[in-house]
């Protein structure tokens, strides 16, 4: 799949990258940063419709970058990550818990979800039509609110056309 950007998604990467972050029973973060960065691709093909997706997406793989550039020891894995982070948090009250990692990976899972269950439906429809309003209800129904209230009505009444929409995928 090519991209005018450059970006260009590649599911061999996107499999090997993936298999890379498996070590042992571990997730290593670093790498699962890189295969993240990988699937996000897809999130480009969507262009502006989804910006506030792809924007988010790539904020949060940086924020990850970032914490386990500030500290390799105990961000290097996913559960190293959350033994860290809830270590940091046992002497503290609950509303001061601070656990940017593990909340910005599930923030990160929320989103790859959000794609996952609007491209199953986007094979399952073989109408624009319908493909249009599948849109609205996959946004209306996501866990966090990703796509603004004006793109939900301008895609729910037709102004967006899904058509070029749909080509661009």
């Amino acid at each position: 799949m090519g991209h005018p950007d450059g970006a260009s998604l590649n599911l061999l990467d996107v499999f090997v990258k993936f298999k890379a972050c498996i070590n042992g029973d571990s997730v290593l973060l670093p790498e699962y940063c890189e295969a993240y960065t990988e699937v996000s691709k897809l999130l480009m093909y969507f262009g502006n419709l989804f910006y506030f997706v792809t924007s988010d997406v790539s904020h949060k793989i940086s924020e990850l970058r970032a914490l386990y550039a500030a500290d390799t020891v105990n961000y290097k894995s996913v559960e190293q990550m959350v033994f860290y982070e809830e270590k940091q948090n046992e002497h503290l009250p609950v509303k001061k818990w601070r656990c940017t990692g593990c909340r910005t990976l599930l923030r990160l899972h929320r989103a790859l979800l959000f794609v996952i269950d609007l491209m199953l439906e986007v094979c399952r429809v073989s109408s624009t039509g319908i493909f249009t309003h599948l849109i609205v209800a996959e946004c209306r129904t996501c866990s966090s609110p990703i796509l603004s209230l004006d793109l939900l009505v301008l895609l729910d009444t037709g102004f967006i056309d899904s058509q070029v929409w749909l080509a661009r995928i």
